[in-house]
């Protein structure tokens, strides 16, 4: 597991845009799928199932519309994104905590 707002390697980014509802992340060579999350904030320290949308995206697109996750106004989630190679290998996560628009 990785903490809230991290990424790795370092230099491995992603963006959300809270207007358009996108997530966007850096284009890894060799990337070929992506495994994407939404989690539950409020949800991450009890004992319940914080994931809202989990989805394996193939080929890696490099982005991801929010709205396929039924997001409350006003709450906080985080959004992750695992990038893997052809062969499950992980060249890259990221995490960014946003609130619902």
């Amino acid at each position: 597991m990785f903490a809230s707002n991290t990424s790795a390697p370092s230099t491995f980014a992603c963006q959300i845009d809270v207007a358009g509802l996108t997530a966007t992340w850096d284009t890894l060579l060799n990337s070929d799928r992506a495994l994407v999350a939404v989690i539950d904030s409020s949800l991450t320290a009890t004992a319940q199932n914080a994931t809202i949308l989990q989805e394996l995206l193939i080929p890696d697109p490099h982005t991801f519309d929010l709205p396929a996750a039924p997001l409350i106004s006003g709450k906080s989630y985080l959004f992750t994104v695992a990038v893997a190679d052809q062969n499950n290998i992980r060249l890259g996560f990221c995490s960014k905590a946003f609130t619902a628009p």
